[in-house]
């Protein structure tokens, strides 16, 4: 996840609670106090203006209600007219924090303007209360399909990419592993993961800030490896070797199957230009940090995590079926056999100092719907790729330990 959200002390929100004097009567569904407060919050900030949204959460309910709430929020402030965004140059940072009292739900609403609102604009609280009585409960349709991890390796470096490859006879396990220094050929001995050769990535210009990497293996024993401005052509036998050369070809994020898809990546930066080939077809979309597309009856639908914070999933118009902010900015297909088949696996948002969660999601007519519980993790996502296997890599760093670790992620569709 590479998007930041505004934290603000809950020492403040405890206060206000106790000297905001708005709040008047308590709302039946969570739906109708969505809508309520983001009616206030609305009117403190400019027509379509654009706002950051934050919530926390310091009450008894689930992780679940929460993050209903957070969407009913979300989706009323869009009905509102508000443009939600995790980046650029928001008018507004908003923080709702969820509260309680022994008969309702409170929702306190700070609406901070930042540099770039109008110079009227002011700080304010608004408030909501929710009877406990007659809370909305989550979706009766709750999500089945549920998300397995496998660590397969960790080291102190950044890990950009990992392949498994196959076995040959009864020959030891091994894998490629792709770093900001090496591609690395390690062998699984008595249980332990040795290095059995490398080669360095030679490079001829710098890396940017959030360096990103693709490896990709090839059946005859070669390998590919993309970096920003560069790519790396190896063979693992007879001889692991492996020659660099400055170059900007695209990057291939499905080299084979049904979704078979490359996208230029923009050789100074850590995202992709927008130039898009799926299927055989040259797209132009919004640029984006990373895409995933999923078999329909109607054509493939093309999903991008933008960079203004927003993913948007694409048919055969220009124009998006569905727009959300739910996701942060790493998104992967997977074929599940599950429901529809596929499903995309999606980073929440947030930032590298925050702890990070997968979630799968379906596509429904090209509107994203909950799949799966959020799957967490104890640090961010730094890398969300494809596998081989048919399931997606992971590499996480862990913020305890501040290794990073490599794991696989595949979808099962019940317990």
């Amino acid at each position: 996840m590479r998007f930041s959200r505004r934290i603000f002390p809950i020492a403040f929100s405890v206060m206000m609670i106790t000297l905001c004097p708005r709040a008047t009567h308590a709302v039946d569904t969570w739906e109708a106090a969505a809508s309520e407060l983001a009616r206030k919050i609305v009117a403190h900030a400019p027509p379509r203006a654009r706002m950051t949204l934050d919530v926390q959460n310091r009450s008894s309910l689930t992780e679940d209600e929460v993050t209903s709430i957070a969407r009913a929020i979300r989706t009323a402030l869009r009905e509102q007219g508000a443009r939600l965004a995790a980046t650029g140059r928001p008018q507004a940072q908003v923080v709702v924090t969820i509260s309680e009292n022994l008969q309702s739900l409170v929702w306190v609403a700070q609406i901070v303007p930042t540099e770039s609102a109008p110079e009227e604009s002011s700080r304010d609280v608004e408030m909501v209360e929710v009877a406990r009585s007659q809370t909305a409960s989550p979706p009766a349709s709750s999500p089945t399909m549920v998300i397995h991890q496998e660590l397969l390796f960790e080291q102190s470096e950044p890990i950009l990419d990992l392949v498994m490859l196959q076995s040959v006879d009864d020959s030891a396990p091994r894998m490629l592993l792709l770093d900001k220094n090496d591609v690395v050929l390690y062998a699984k001995e008595g249980g332990v993961w040795t290095v059995a050769q490398s080669a360095p990535l030679a490079r001829s210009r710098p890396w940017p800030r959030d360096p990103r990497g693709r490896l990709v293996a090839q059946p005859d024993g070669g390998f590919t490896v993309f970096t920003p401005g560069t790519r790396c052509q190896g063979t693992i036998s007879p001889d692991f070797t492996m020659k660099c050369r400055a170059n900007d070809d695209p990057w291939p994020i499905n080299p084979a199957g049904p979704n078979q898809m490359s996208a230029q990546f923009v050789s100074d930066r850590n995202y992709f230009s927008g130039k898009v080939a799926l299927t055989g077809k040259i797209l132009q979309e919004p640029m984006f940090f990373s895409t995933a597309a999923v078999p329909s009856a109607g054509g493939p639908l093309l999903a991008l995590a933008g960079l203004d914070g927003q993913a948007r999933v694409f048919g055969r118009k220009p124009k998006p079926l569905s727009v959300n902010d739910d996701w942060g900015s790493d998104i992967v297909a997977v074929e599940s056999g599950c429901a529809s088949g596929w499903q995309i696996l999606a980073t929440r948002a947030g930032n590298l100092e925050q702890s990070d969660a997968v979630q799968a999601w379906s596509l429904r007519d090209g509107t994203p719907v909950e799949a799966s519980a959020p799957l967490d993790f104890p640090g961010p996502v730094t890398a969300l790729w494809p596998a081989a296997s048919g399931g997606a890599l992971a590499v996480v760093r862990d913020r305890a330990t501040e290794k990073y670790e490599a794991f696989t992620l595949s979808i099962s569709c019940g317990q």
